[in-house]
């Protein structure tokens, strides 16, 4: 890349910073109006919640994410982020704990499939659907495989299935990315449900586990994870789904 190539790209990556600076700059600006309608709210014995304002606010950004010529799904994201967090604002300033779990997930963070052809499923899954294979390993005392799959910021864990596990009816595993573990862990105990605490992984992930006993039988994990950072095996380890194999 020449001199004026290199300069080109230089002034192109200062205008985005220049974009960025800009909207963090009204973000910031409408925080401060999030924690004034917080405490107007509270003044005049108004919930925090109020369903037909989210409807609304999704459909006249999605819109005007169309006019702009932007995919209305990457505002969805974004605003379903922004509305998440304009809650969380808003029971601090009112001081509620509990909190909302409507727009308190982020995304699937990382789901667990159980196969009885490992090495074909792993292929398959690698080749039609992107994924990369992580790691691998091997129970001792079974000698089941499972193998930690990613693709983007999502895992898949996939495990062999044991012929004496066939008859078992084994729960299904699914992990949700939250923003903020600590309300989830109040509303889900207040929900009448036994939420285990897993210990933070040396990158400062924090997950919580929940079961919901049959006929759903469904193990949820709740994960709370700092920016950029990405589970791996050692932290999926840390749950009780992944060492009891």
């Amino acid at each position: 890349m020449d001199m004026s190539a290199n300069e080109a790209l230089h002034d192109l990556r200062a205008k985005l910073d220049r974009i960025d600076r800009g909207l963090i700059a009204l973000l910031g600006r409408r925080e401060q109006v999030i924690r004034d309608v917080a405490l107007h709210k509270q003044s005049v014995g108004m919930a925090v919640k109020q369903p037909s304002r989210i409807d609304a606010v999704f459909e006249t950004r999605m819109q005007r994410a169309r006019e702009a010529g932007l995919d209305p799904k990457l505002v969805e994201r974004l605003w379903t982020t922004i509305l998440s967090h304009a809650a969380e604002v808003q029971n601090e300033v009112r001081g509620i704990e509990d909190g909302e779990l409507n727009y308190q997930g982020v995304s699937l963070d990382h789901g667990e499939l159980e196969v009885a052809d490992f090495d074909g499923a792993l292929a398959l899954l690698c080749s039609r659907l992107g994924f990369e294979i992580s790691s691998e390993s091997a129970s001792r005392r079974t000698g089941r495989r499972t193998a930690v799959l990613a693709g983007g910021d999502v895992v898949l864990v996939v495990r062999e299935r044991l012929a004496l596990a066939a008859n078992d009816p084994r729960p299904t595993h699914m992990s949700i990315q939250v923003h903020a573990l600590s309300p989830v862990i109040r509303a889900m105990k207040k929900r009448g449900n036994s939420v285990a605490i897993q210990p933070e992984t040396c990158c400062g992930i924090r997950m919580a586990t929940v079961h919901v006993e049959a006929p759903a039988n469904l193990t949820v994990c709740f994960v709370e994870r700092p920016a950029r950072a990405r589970l791996d095996a050692p932290d999926l380890r840390a749950l009780p789904s992944y060492t009891g194999v």
